[in-house]
């Protein structure tokens, strides 16, 4: 044998040791998460800071929340402040946010509060939201980026419901596009816990006892439905405009959406394990894409635009009206 050969050998023994150590360490992680979050979630210690730690640099815009600005520390670390009223849901998912541990989550880095007034300043999205993109996801006609898109949202879920908790509202304006091309969950607003959050079980979901499975399925059963319209908007269409996908996608996609979508909850989909084994996700690495070493920013449509940061000249945060 070759000297070539033979380190191509070693080099592919190594990439497969490195492959099923990741594997290992990422199967350690999802069975933990649920007791490292209750930890976290208990703790509820997001770093504090005020609002002179912030050089304001613009606004992103509002919601029913209340506003959210493009903001520096300074460290010079830019960051999204939100800022919005005081009360048990957003202080629950201010909580929420620093508690979840995912890198396909947007987290919280600093809160802080006065009388009336919550303010949570998280990772920026130098992308904005897919709801900005879509149209140009679509357009750009690249089966695999939707499909990797879609993992993503798949390892998302699979944490949150391995920490017994729902997402429960997944939609283009709830996923965030970063620099590096990867993709993030926003907005917590109406996360819910699956159990009380004082039942804690270690392990696959396949081995819940069967009332809590039940519990379990009913509860983030309505999360993969919203998977399937999520990826049935950002596939690409024809002149026609059809809402399926285009042939050139392959029954795998078509049998993916009918699991997601199918009203019999016992015929549906229903836990990640099984999504991610799907024909239509097999050619996608979940370890490789989790340590985000696969490069995706080649892979987003040329030209994506920034989204539109308003100046602030001077904008008092404290005034949520219109």
């Amino acid at each position: 044998m070759s000297t070539r050969a033979r380190l191509n050998d070693s080099l592919a023994e190594l990439e497969s040791s490195i492959s099923h150590h990741s594997s290992s360490t990422y199967e350690i992680y999802i069975n933990g998460a649920q007791v490292d979050f209750l930890a976290r979630l208990r703790a509820d210690n997001c770093p504090g800071a005020s609002l002179t730690d912030f050089e304001i640099t613009g606004y992103i815009g509002r919601g029913g929340y209340g506003r959210v600005y493009r903001a520096r520390t300074k460290d010079a670390e830019v960051c999204a402040l939100k800022v919005q009223l005081v009360s048990a849901q957003s202080l629950r998912e201010k909580t929420l946010s620093y508690a979840f541990d995912s890198p396909f989550i947007v987290r919280a880095l600093f809160a802080f509060q006065d009388a009336q007034l919550l303010y949570v300043a998280s990772e920026f999205a130098d992308y904005g939201d897919l709801k900005t993109h879509s149209m140009a996801i679509r357009d750009f006609g690249s089966d695999e980026l939707v499909r990797l898109i879609a993992a993503q949202v798949v390892l998302a879920f699979e944490y949150m419901h391995s920490c017994n908790h729902a997402h429960g509202d997944l939609k283009l304006d709830n996923v965030l596009l970063f620099k590096n091309g990867y993709i993030k969950l926003c907005d917590l607003g109406v996360t819910q816990s699956v159990f009380d959050e004082s039942y804690v079980f270690e392990g696959d979901d396949e081995h819940l006892p069967p009332d809590k499975l039940n519990e379990k399925l009913c509860r983030i059963s309505p999360e993969w439905s919203g998977l399937g319209t999520f990826i049935n908007i950002l596939i690409p269409r024809g002149e026609s405009q059809i809402t399926y996908p285009r042939p050139t996608f392959g029954t795998d996609c078509v049998d993916l959406l009918n699991q997601l979508a199918n009203r019999d909850p016992s015929r549906r989909i229903g836990f990640a394990t099984q999504v991610k084994n799907h024909a239509w996700f097999r050619s996608v690495d979940f370890v490789k894409l989790f340590y985000q070493t696969i490069p995706m920013v080649d892979k987003l449509p040329p030209g994506l635009e920034h989204p539109q940061i308003r100046p602030t000249n001077a904008v008092d945060l404290t005034d949520l009206s219109e």
